[in-house]
């Protein structure tokens, strides 16, 4: 397909999922601006009916808003990863969660979702963009890469999904065009050889704006693609290990014929596809970049939705303000209407005749606004007779009639009772902090639809990042990982090794290789999680014996939760102790080369070792001569006794003999 054709079709698809929602994205709009902008309550259809009157705005909604995206700053959602088959180790999900929380913190993780989610309460919407870009921009020779989260401002506005998709996290979805703008003099800018001409123009309220300056658009379309290809199993005859080879259709012949040079043999053979994502950006007259193929194999621009439903083949969603902003645009009227009538009515005027008012209306014209009542003169009859005295009546204020009170209090009582109303809970300052971080948990139920679609919406972030992981971590190399406590540590990326099992080589710590689960966890962010821990261990210490077995152990782990200045030796020291001791398991590659330095013998320890076994060796000696001397001079010994005792029997005999003559 020309070029030219191609603009086209890319211009109507975005025409086409753009309309598909259109209704829905311009009530967000109005739903946004309704809580943010000065003046938003007033805008639409009430503009011309209030034109030079006082619009006051008394605001019970923005509040609501405000609140509940404070709970979710107390308590944002986390993403980890856990092996989800028998071939991924638990090491291979901590490196994968380390480098997700150490790319999350650094690249603007926070901002990008907090302001996708301050979207999803205001306007029912919100999406945020999960990049890559090279770490060293200015150098040639470094290639390495790493993933960047973007925040994507009226995602409401500037996002276009494809409209056949119905899921809430859109994995179904083919296409998806996110729009920017840029002034014109940024744009130029930019692009200074392109003609100032817009690809696409969303709608927006800009002319409720102070200005209503427009800018140019461009359009970044990505677009999921399939390829066939062919998966060849291979097998090594002498060890039996077996090798997956995958090619296209035309690459077949090549593929077998490599396999056979390296002595495999082909095993089976099955047709796969594989799915990637091409980027291409336009302006109006053509394409700045075409179908670039990109990191990942899915979309990476992820959505958030807060209320929504599927209705009649139509997407419907909306955030916290839009079922609450006819109520508070009626109590601003009513309020507004109040404050009009007080602001002009005077005082009770007196009325009297021309007669009462012709020596003293000079005095009444300058003072009436200032005293309570003023000289007049007395109204004679014919007889010359005092008729009257006082003013003929009064010219009252108006009065707030009983109906129009009754509908300000129900107004107020029906916002009050949909938004909560101001926070009832006193946190008392001397709480433990278990009771404090109760009460900060605690989430209204009419939001929980909200952090569950968000949820869903995080969910398939963690996948999206995971595939761009694996397409940017290829090389051997060294990562900085970060642990849930902050500490950050060094691992080694397609690390060599050998196979104990068949001695041939292998690669550990690949990202590409195993399956992993993406689990999302609502809750306190660990600085609260270890709050709770140090109360939960002092609630521990405060019931044990110091002589109990466990106290130090306990005693340690409330001293490694604790953060403070000036404690981070006594930390460092109390970490190795529970490492040695078996309390604490190593969690990081330092950690493990503590245990592994206590495993290595000293070359002192040797020396003395050596010593050791000579002074034995030795000692044996000497104890073999004794006993060989002792054995000779036992030999000796004997000897003797017999040389004794056979010259006796002589001297016996030789008696004997003398005695017998």
């Amino acid at each position: 397909m020309a070029d030219e054709e191609l603009l086209e079709q890319h211009k109507k698809d975005f025409s086409e999922d753009y309309s598909a929602t259109e209704e829905q994205r311009d009530k967000s709009n109005e739903e946004f601006r309704f809580f943010t902008v000065p003046g938003g309550q007033w805008e639409g259809f009430l503009e011309d009916h209030y034109q030079n009157r006082s619009k006051l705005e008394l605001d019970q909604t923005s509040d609501y808003v405000y609140r509940t995206y404070g709970q979710w700053t107390q308590n944002r959602i986390g993403i980890t990863y856990s092996p989800d088959d028998d071939k991924t180790t638990d090491s291979d999900a901590d490196i994968l969660n380390g480098l997700y929380r150490k790319d999350f913190r650094r690249n603007n993780g926070v901002v990008a979702i907090d302001n996708a989610v301050l979207e999803v309460m205001g306007a029912g919407t919100g999406a945020f963009h999960i990049a890559t870009e090279y770490v060293d921009k200015e150098s040639v020779d470094d290639d390495r890469m790493r993933v960047v989260f973007r925040p994507i401002h009226n995602a409401y506005s500037m996002v276009a999904w494809d409209s056949t998709a119905k899921r809430i996290d859109k994995a179904d979805a083919k296409r998806c065009t996110v729009v920017h703008e840029y002034s014109k003099d940024a744009f130029m800018r930019e692009y200074p050889d392109l003609p100032l001409s817009s690809a696409v123009r969303p709608n927006d309220r800009r002319l409720f704006n102070w200005t209503t300056k427009t800018g140019v658009y461009v359009a970044e379309r990505y677009e999921v693609k399939k390829e066939k290809a062919i998966a060849y199993i291979f097998q090594n005859p002498l060890t039996g290990k077996t090798e997956n080879l995958t090619s296209k259709h035309n690459e077949e012949r090549e593929t077998i014929a490599e396999a056979k040079r390296q002595g495999m043999e082909l095993s089976r053979k099955k047709e796969i596809e594989r799915q990637y994502v091409v980027k291409s950006i336009f302006y109006g007259d053509g394409f700045i970049k075409k179908n670039v193929r990109i990191q990942g194999k899915y979309i990476p621009i992820i959505p958030l939705y807060g209320y929504r439903a599927y209705i009649d083949g139509a997407e419907f969603f909306h955030g916290l303000v839009r079922k609450r902003m006819d109520a508070q645009r009626l109590f601003n009227m009513e309020v507004s209407l109040v404050a009009e009538n007080a602001a002009t009515a005077n005082k009770r005027i007196p009325l009297f005749t021309e007669e009462q008012m012709e020596r003293v209306k000079n005095l009444w014209a300058t003072d009436i606004s200032k005293k309570n009542y003023l000289l007049a003169d007395p109204v004679y009859d014919k007889q010359g007779n005092i008729q009257h005295l006082g003013p003929t009546g009064y010219l009252e204020p108006p009065v707030m009639d009983e109906n129009t009170r009754s509908l300000i209090e129900l107004t107020s009582n029906f916002i009050g009772t949909g938004t909560g109303g101001s926070p009832q809970d006193t946190i008392d300052p001397d709480a433990s902090g278990k009771a404090i971080n109760a009460i900060l948990k605690r989430v209204d139920l009419n939001v929980q639809p909200i952090i569950e679609n968000i949820a869903t919406g995080l969910k398939w972030a963690g996948e999206v990042y995971r595939a761009i992981a694996a397409d940017i971590h290829t090389e051997h190399g060294k990562a900085r990982v970060l642990a849930e406590d902050g500490t950050e540590s060094m691992v080694t990326l397609m690390e060599l090794s050998m196979d104990t099992e068949t001695g041939e080589p292998t690669t550990t710590n690949d990202l590409s290789k195993g399956r992993f689960e993406v689990v999302v966890d609502t809750g306190p962010a660990y600085e609260t999680k270890r709050e709770e821990t140090v109360e939960t261990l002092k609630d521990i210490l405060s019931s044990l014996d110091p002589n109990h077995p466990y106290y130090s152990a306990v005693l340690g782990l409330l001293i490694e939760n604790l953060d403070g200045p000036g404690i981070d030796d006594l930390r460092d020291y109390v970490k190795r102790d529970l490492l040695i001791k078996g309390v604490k398991k190593p969690e990081t590659d330092e950690d493990q080369a503590v245990l592994d330095s206590l495993n290595q013998e000293d070359p002192q320890d040797e020396l003395i070792e050596a010593a050791t076994q000579q002074q034995l060796a030795e000692a044996e000696s000497l104890i073999a001569k004794s006993e060989k001397d002792y054995a000779t001079a036992e030999l000796n010994r004997a000897k003797a006794v017999d040389t004794v005792e056979d010259i006796g029997r002589k001297k016996i005999e030789t008696l004997s003999n003398v005695l017998a003559r």
